[in-house]
């Protein structure tokens, strides 16, 4: 629920940056640009023309919008109008960006930076920057959204041009948001607030308000986010900003559906639900739905709950937004938690399950297309370059030919060599693959009865009243699945995110136990955690045992420690619990083959001390990675 509502949040903002919500006398307008155009007789003014049109019919008709643009784009090359050929760019780059086709509108947007580079349109690349990052943004590749606007932004300073300062600084809080850095989000929301005050432009002030609400209901401040956005409706209501003022009622219904007040917030999303599929955005209208369904389950009235959640995937389906897609399945599991439905409820956690798998490789491949595009730049340069030396080589046999012979023996070792190498690298592969596929299997043991168990405890929960809980419990779950998910390709992972993998399984664990235990990690202050690695979920088999042989059995309150220390490049591990403990002889029957396995991946021996009454301790060792 925490993503998408994100996800839709920034994306909107980012498309009222772009300017894409045109005024009320639009149609007049249009027809008034119709008629100069016609008149025009300069190709400057008829571009310029053009691009008005273009940037009007934004929302209306995208496909007539890329018409316009174009035919100013080629008219602009045609006649060198160079400073309109890149606005063109610009347009056309923001259009695609509209569409989804983030490659082309790239494209587009680095040919615009050229020409405003050549041209010494310092004002006009800074905008520019602040698009590319706005599509960099759509596609999740944030490391580039925020290199390009934090570009845009230094340019904005040395102008001291304050509209794109304000825009910038909105920009970088919504991708903040979005890496859920909600802190950080909050101060740029505030500074581009400020600025908007002072430049009396009343649309940045509200975009700025809406979304340091938003931020400031997910830190949990839900009174300042009221303050706020009250000030962004009145802001509306004074301006006569109509659509604005729809988009501050969306972000009050969301306030008010997290305090619980379940009929003012249904009241709000009623409101603004016409006004959402009217304006041609999915993703508001899907937003839209789905909020209603959570708002119709706390009021509890599943049928409608049940029907918003279903709209909600139809729409997810339709237009493969997986993360809205996951959150309806999210929600239709709880429905049926709630209506004592475990079938149901398992079919579609199950979907939550695969969705999470399919938009963590929609991830993979995005990245692995970034990758094949900087692999074919660095190609094109590199065979550059060989043409080069292969026309000096050419010269050099001209002038040498008893050299051929010796290049000859050379290319052959070469290959040899090469043969060779490519041998080792694919035994190396072997392994490596063989490795991940056990460290496959080791994961999966924990999915089964965890599941069935994890969804016991939150209809437990519900069942008891304790909604919070429950929520709390199904996105931890939730987190932990997706993690695990996350790091199924590696064969190796920083112990920063393995320590991650299990606080969370712990928690989970001492949450379904009803604290029957708590527990505590220590870790040498010696130890990089974000750069020393270790195999993935290394820990969980043995406090997952820890719990349930050692602990639960006993009458006592359970205690687990986990250890790492670090000596001479080896991380020394210990996990000890105060459970029942078993003898020495019963240590030897279950030396398990799930230890063996553990003890191939670490590469040394895995030793048990414990006895009866008196808990377990498990020990290993791990050369540090």
């Amino acid at each position: 629920m925490r993503f998408s509502f994100i996800k839709s949040t920034c994306l909107l903002t980012v498309l009222l940056l772009l300017n894409l919500f045109s005024s009320q006398a639009q149609a007049s307008k249009d027809q008034e640009l119709y008629g100069k155009l016609k008149a025009a007789t300069s190709d400057s003014v008829r571009v310029d023309l053009m691009l008005q049109i273009s940037r009007l019919q934004m929302f209306t008709d995208i496909s007539q919008s890329l018409n316009y643009c174009d035919s100013a784009l080629h008219l602009a090359q045609e006649n060198k109008l160079k400073s309109f050929e890149a606005k063109a760019n610009d347009m056309l780059g923001i259009l695609h960006t509209i569409s989804g086709n983030y490659i082309e509108a790239l494209t587009f947007f680095k040919q615009a930076v050229k020409i405003f580079y050549e041209l010494d349109d310092i004002k006009g690349l800074s905008k520019t920057l602040g698009n590319m990052a706005s599509a960099y943004q759509y596609d999740e590749d944030f490391e580039n959204a925020l290199s390009y606007q934090l570009k845009s932004l230094q340019i904005s300073e040395h102008l001291k041009d304050t509209t794109s300062m304000c825009i910038s600084y909105l920009n970088l809080g919504n991708i903040q948001l979005r890496l859920e850095n909600f802190e950080r989000s909050t101060r740029y929301f505030k500074q581009s607030y400020l600025l908007a005050k002072k430049l009396n432009e009343p649309n940045r002030q509200i975009e700025a308000l809406n979304s340091l609400s938003l931020a400031l209901k997910q830190l949990g401040k839900l009174d300042d986010a009221m303050y706020y956005i009250d000030l962004s409706l009145k802001i509306a209501e004074k301006n006569q900003i109509r659509f604005n003022k729809y988009l501050a009622v969306d972000v009050l219904g969301r306030i008010q559906l997290e305090e619980k007040k379940y009929a003012q917030a249904k009241s709000n999303f009623l409101l603004i639900k016409p006004e959402f599929e009217k304006s041609g955005f999915e993703y508001l209208v899907i937003s839209n739905y789905y909020f209603l369904a959570e708002t119709y389950l706390g009021l509890n009235r599943p049928d409608s709950a049940s029907y918003y959640f279903h709209e909600t995937l139809g729409i997810g389906l339709e237009n493969g937004y997986n993360i809205h897609v996951i959150d309806a399945y999210k929600g239709l599991t709880k429905l049926h938690i709630l209506n004592n439905s475990k079938d149901s409820a398992i079919y579609y956690f199950n979907k939550v399950l695969d969705y999470n798998i399919n938009y963590l490789n929609t991830q993979k491949t995005k990245e692995l297309e970034r990758l094949q595009t900087a692999y074919e730049t660095q190609k094109k340069e590199e065979e550059i370059a060989l043409l080069e030396e292969q026309s000096r080589l050419k010269d050099a046999l001209l002038v040498k030919r008893n050299y051929f012979i010796i290049i000859l023996v050379l290319v052959l070792a070469m290959m040899v060599a090469g043969i060779f190498f490519s041998y080792k690298l694919f035994k190396l592969n072997q392994k490596k693959m063989a490795r991940e596929l056990e460290n496959k299997a080791l994961r999966a043991q924990m999915n089964p009865h965890f599941l069935f168990n994890s969804l016991n405890s939150i209809q437990r929960m519900y069942v008891e009243g304790k909604e919070n809980e429950a929520n709390e419990y199904m996105a931890d779950f939730a987190d932990l699945i997706r993690k695990v998910l996350e790091n199924s390709n590696y064969s190796l992972i920083t112990i920063h995110e393995e320590i991650g993998i299990l606080k969370l399984f712990l928690n989970l664990e001492r949450l379904r136990c009803k604290n029957k235990f708590d527990f505590s990690i220590e870790i040498d202050e010696q130890i990089d955690l974000h750069q020393t690695k270790i195999p993935p979920l290394i820990f969980q088999p043995f406090v997952e045992n820890a719990i349930w042989h050692g602990i639960l059995p006993s009458d006592v309150s359970g205690r687990i420690t986990i250890n790492i220390v670090l000596k001479n490049n080896f991380l020394y591990c210990s996990i000890k619990d105060n459970g029942v403990g078993f003898s020495a002889q019963t240590n030897k029957k279950h030396t398990s083959q799930g230890i063996d396995i553990t003890e191939k991946r670490i590469g040394s021996k895995v030793k048990i001390v414990s006895s009866p009454n008196e808990g377990t301790q498990v020990s290993f060792t791990l050369k540090i990675k």
